[in-house]
């Protein structure tokens, strides 16, 4: 049995160590504002969507604001922040951003990990969810508040739960998409899609268990505009590191890769939940 990474301590929950060294730095060319200005966006997007809710409505931050709290990751944005947790009224906003969003959730699970009173954030999605009149977002808080109750009680999470089974097979693809890549290699050779050398290097390096955002580059570099969607898409599909979120989010944004959106969103979605979700078995 395979279940996602534990923390150093050997549980099964994810803890946020904001001193990590090794926490993934984010060069602020990939951040859609200035570092400077997301405290005050974060303070600004929360005082608006909690005031709307308690008129009983929902207003909530934009899919930009979140995706770049999510390149930050925990630990960068809880230094940014100044703080050491936030509270449920500071979280809800941005789970219900993420699954408001139409096909693929976003991530939210980073955020949760930050929050200081699960319960009270339960509380909250609940408000949102009578808020809205939009049954798929009620259906999706109803999943989530059910994920968030089994990581609040350090329990694995209901093999029957959407999560768990999105989860599962999406490993289950990543693992499968890596031992394709020397197949992907070859039949690309004398095609438009032809993988340069350096990208045989790196894209070797995964298949032999590399993170495939470390071969995005070689990619971007490839002078074949056509051929950049597919090898991006190969390496999104690969993807089950939430060191790769980088990659995942600049393959959403970027123009020329609209083929590769829907498997990055789905990857960006899978590492968030085997990173810092409830309990799953994954094999």
């Amino acid at each position: 049995m395979r279940f996602q990474r534990s923390n150093p301590a050997g549980q099964g929950f994810n803890v946020v160590r904001p001193g990590d060294p090794n926490a993934l730095p984010i060069e602020p060319h990939h951040l859609r504002r200035a570092f400077g200005e997301i405290p005050d966006q974060f303070a600004a997007f929360v005082g608006l969507a909690n005031g709307r809710l308690d008129g009983g409505n929902l207003d909530l931050p934009p899919e930009a604001f979140l995706l770049d709290l999510c390149l930050l990751g925990p630990a960068q944005l809880l230094r940014l922040l100044n703080r050491e947790n936030l509270t449920a009224q500071e979280v809800w906003p941005f789970v219900a951003t993420a699954l408001a969003q139409q096909g693929t959730e976003r991530p939210y699970w980073f955020m949760v990990s930050l929050v200081d009173d699960i319960g009270q954030l339960v509380a909250q999605l609940r408000r949102a969810a009578r808020a809205s009149n939009q049954a798929a977002f009620t259906e999706k808080v109803n999943v989530t508040v059910e994920a968030l109750q089994a990581k609040r009680r350090e329990q694995r999470l209901n093999l029957g739960s959407e999560i768990s089974t999105f989860a599962i097979e999406r490993y289950r693809l990543a693992e499968e998409a890596r031992d394709k890549i020397p197949a992907a290699i070859a039949r690309s050779v004398d095609t438009e899609r032809e993988a340069s050398e350096a990208m045989v290097v790196a894209l070797t390096r995964v298949q032999d268990g590399g993170n495939p955002g470390q071969a995005f580059g070689s990619v971007l570099e490839c002078e074949v505009a056509a051929a950049r969607p597919y090898w991006a898409r190969l390496l999104a599909d690969a993807s089950s590191d939430t060191d790769d979120r980088v990659m995942l989010i600049d393959i959403q944004r970027g123009e020329d890769l609209e083929g590769a959106k829907t498997a990055a969103r789905k990857a960006l979605r899978l590492t968030d939940i085997i990173t810092y979700g409830p309990l799953i078995e994954l094999e």
